[in-house]
């Protein structure tokens, strides 16, 4: 049975990382009944995105650029959704470095009926690593590594997928929530609690981990206070 797929990327003003993780994409194996296409959605970037986008050719699979001028990730997320073509729907993050069995492990769970929606595991890229990091240092940037699975329903952007189903309950991400907005976080986290109220199940893909190489800015101790206020109205929106 033909399984199809769309792997989505939202990206803005991001070029040289989404470059690098578009190489990792084109390694990706991907099985011979699988039809898989790469959509990146452009959030009005102004780095020379579009155009580059626009000349990419990857191996394993078609590229399409979609784009999406209302600044904000969860806006860029909804296009994607909309524009897709496949059944099983995969997103990736622009600073994200794919393993090759990526692809492969995501959908497995999905096609086969098990979940109705995956969370991958992340790890951090070397080059981010500090000695004085704890779990909570590592999980601001969206890294799982050192996590209790046990109780765990959240799924973060830059490693999920679900089934088209899914949009049949949970038809979009808020977009008041994500980058691009003042809570800054947690368009992914409110998705899967949604997710999870209307009945589906959320299953951990643990043997895929992508590696998180975020701006080294955001190691800063500035940027931790950001994020800590960002986080705190987050979860009060949420709450």
């Amino acid at each position: 049975m033909s399984e199809s797929v769309s792997v989505l990327i939202c990206t803005r003003n991001h070029l040289s990382s989404l470059q690098t993780t578009l190489r990792t994409v084109g390694k990706v194996d991907v099985p011979t009944n699988c039809q898989v296409e790469l959509i990146v959605v452009d959030n009005g970037s102004t780095d020379g995105t579009r155009s580059w986008v626009e000349q990419t050719s990857l191996p394993n699979m078609p590229v399409r650029l979609v784009e999406e001028p209302r600044v904000g990730q969860a806006r860029a997320r909804n296009r994607s959704l909309g524009a897709a073509r496949g059944d099983i729907l995969l997103f990736t993050d622009d600073d994200v470095r794919l393993p090759s069995n990526w692809l492969r492990a995501m959908t497995r769970p999905l096609a086969s009926g098990q979940a109705d929606a995956v969370r991958g595991k992340s790890v951090l890229h070397p080059s981010r690593k500090r000695p004085w990091m704890r779990a909570f240092h590592r999980a601001v940037l969206a890294v799982t590594v050192g996590i209790k699975e046990e109780g765990q329903h959240t799924m973060k952007g830059l490693s999920m997928g679900f089934t088209r189903r899914v949009l049949q309950q949970v038809p979009a991400f808020d977009p008041e929530l994500g980058p691009g907005t003042p809570y800054g976080y947690f368009d992914d986290t409110l998705f899967s609690y949604q997710v999870v109220e209307a009945g589906f199940h959320i299953a951990a893909v643990l043997e895929a981990p992508v590696v998180h190489q975020p701006d080294a800015e955001r190691l800063s101790r500035k940027a931790y206070c950001r994020a800590a206020a960002c986080r705190g109205r987050g979860l009060t929106y949420i709450d």
